[in-house]
């Protein structure tokens, strides 16, 4: 019998179901919001796929729908997953593997596609620590500029383990600082480089991409929901790290 996983995360109309006999995740929608936003996923496995060559077919997905309902079913991926709320310091070697995935894997353009929510919650790790990302949701081909899931990914690191927190410990300033400069020094864009929290505030108030997913789902990029006080004690932790 499929085990339900989830509804209606953040408002955003899927459910997800486990058909474990079959090996799959399959996401079901009966919404607007849910239909483009499995629209978005089943693209942006697509993309993935062909960008880290995928010959083994270990990413796969088959999109049906009606005029009234939207399937979507994900070949189910055997690895281990972090959690996401432990410390920047603790996840640092599984980070740094994701940001290796990274820079092989994006093509090197000032705007490149993007994964939209790449947190630790969305990778799987395979042996040797590879890791692979998934949940698509928020995918766009078109894009932002180089970099965005990556910082994306490096920032909710430091942030979603505390998130109500704005000091943060020397041994996670230290990790988070070296993790950022790797980023920065592969051509990170100064703008978002400096001013992470803010870059993506700005991003995420104002792209029609952005704006369609937070009206139903205000609360889930959590850039939008960090203190005035948190953006700027980490911006001075990127600045005086890297200078």
């Amino acid at each position: 019998m499929p085990e339900l996983v989830r509804d209606s995360s953040h408002s955003n109309g899927i459910s997800i179901l486990h058909l474990e006999n079959a090996g799959i995740f399959r996401k079901i929608s009966r919404s607007k919001q849910g239909r483009n936003l499995l629209h978005n996923e089943s693209a942006g496995i697509n993309w993935y796929r062909h960008a880290r060559g995928d010959s083994d077919s270990l990413l796969s997905s088959t999109l049906w729908e009606t005029d009234t309902f939207t399937r979507l079913d994900i070949k189910r991926i055997e690895g281990f997953q972090a959690l996401y709320t432990d410390s920047v310091s603790v996840n640092q070697g599984l980070l740094e593997a994701c940001l290796a995935h990274y820079l092989d894997t994006w093509p090197r353009q000032s705007r490149v596609p993007c994964h939209g929510d790449l947190t630790l919650d969305n990778v799987i790790f395979l042996e040797k620590n590879d890791p692979v990302f998934f949940d698509w949701e928020h995918f766009s081909g078109h894009g932002e500029c180089w970099g965005f899931d990556m910082a994306y990914l490096l920032l909710s690191a430091i942030v979603l383990p505390a998130p109500h927190r704005s000091d943060i410990t020397v041994i996670e300033k230290d990790t988070f600082v070296a993790l950022w400069r790797q980023l920065a020094e592969a051509g990170l864009p100064e703008e978002l480089g400096k001013n992470p929290a803010g870059f993506f505030r700005q991003a995420f108030s104002s792209g029609k991409h952005w704006l369609e997913i937070t009206a139903h789902s205000p609360h889930k990029l959590f850039p939008l929901w960090m203190s005035k006080e948190q953006e700027s004690h980490i911006s001075h932790v990127i600045v005086e790290g890297i200078n």
